[in-house]
């Protein structure tokens, strides 16, 4: 047996472990730690055992990317083609042609979510240009696993650890071994001694698991506007101790959940952190779409299916104080 048919094989396991821990009767457990917003929201997932073809997954709340409806695709084409012509971001069009193809791989469409993603993994590359490539990469939240694909397609010699609601890993773990079936996968904890998996996929409530190092770059994209601030502190305080190389955050200035209210600039940042970026995420501001959100208005005049996000997405790069 080859080393390909081996890691395939051991991804598959992965998978199922996954599936036996985090579903039941095909519907997700719910995870007591999570937030409100995803308790709700999981409630939603689906994950069916096919007999000849592996699984049949339907997710909710982390994107558009695994509805092939006509509409989707047709909304996605029409934002995507309109934030190119005006984003000025160097070697972007080139990304996005690269990334078309890793996302079809894991099964997906080229959604506007997947567009945002290479957005982002535009920004890391050029901001990174200097260093040397990232070892070990922490992403905290990936719904179905698109930009820690683009960042295996980037930096293929880095480690890959996925922390989220296991019921989500599910998603990942699935999308990610049909894009990379010779990609080493194993569940946290459970990494045999001296071997090294691409992807490490560890359950928000079982942090403690996480192998061992420091971390060169740390990514939270639109989730923790959706955490309960105590585990948000919890992150920003793991960020600290593993010594993180840079940390991107990109999230809500503010947005309600439950009883109380999300706000970026109340996360546990510090006065000696470095900020590199600190703007208006250009990127996260509108979509184009059905729905109730606002519309985007030229000269005072909506435009038809151009929505602005529920709240302004703020995003900063930065290199963490450490503790």
């Amino acid at each position: 047996m080859n080393s390909e048919q081996t890691s395939s094989g051991s991804n598959r396991s992965v998978e199922r472990t996954l599936y036996q821990r985090f579903y039941n009767d095909g519907k997700a457990v719910i995870d007591k730690s999570a937030s409100v917003y995803w308790r709700d929201a999981s409630r939603r997932f689906t994950v069916r055992e096919r007999a000849m073809d592996g699984f049949q997954l339907a997710g909710f709340a982390f994107g558009a990317s695994g509805s092939r409806s006509l509409r989707n695709r047709l909304f996605s084409w029409a934002g995507n083609a309109v934030h190119l012509s005006y984003l000025n971001m160097a070697g972007l069009r080139r990304d996005v042609r690269e990334a078309k193809a890793v996302v079809q791989r894991m099964g997906l469409v080229f959604s506007q979510d997947a567009f945002r993603q290479v957005c982002t993994l535009n920004l890391f590359v050029r901001a990174m240009q200097n260093q040397a490539p990232p070892r070990l990469i922490l992403m905290i939240g990936d719904g179905h696993g698109i930009l820690s694909a683009l960042l295996h397609t980037r930096f293929p010699s880095a480690r890959i650890f996925l922390v989220d609601l296991g019921s989500v890993l599910f998603f990942q773990s699935y999308h990610l071994h049909k894009a990379f079936p010779d990609a080493s996968q194993v569940i946290a904890d459970e990494e045999p001694a001296g071997q090294e998996s691409c992807f490490t996929f560890c359950p928000a409530d079982r942090l403690e698991a996480l192998p061992k190092g420091n971390v060169d770059l740390a990514v939270n994209v639109a989730s923790m506007q959706e955490m309960d601030p105590a585990i948000t502190a919890r992150y920003f305080e793991l960020l600290r101790q593993r010594a993180t190389g840079l940390f991107y955050c990109c999230n809500r200035l503010e947005k309600r959940l439950g009883q109380g209210n999300t706000r970026f600039m109340d996360y546990p940042w510090l006065p000696a952190d470095v900020h590199l970026v600190d703007e208006s995420c250009a990127w996260h501001q509108w979509f184009f779409g059905l729905g109730s959100s606002p519309h985007v208005k030229l000269a005072g005049i909506p435009v038809p299916f151009m929505h602005r996000y529920d709240g302004q997405h703020w995003h900063r790069l930065t290199v963490l104080a450490k503790i």
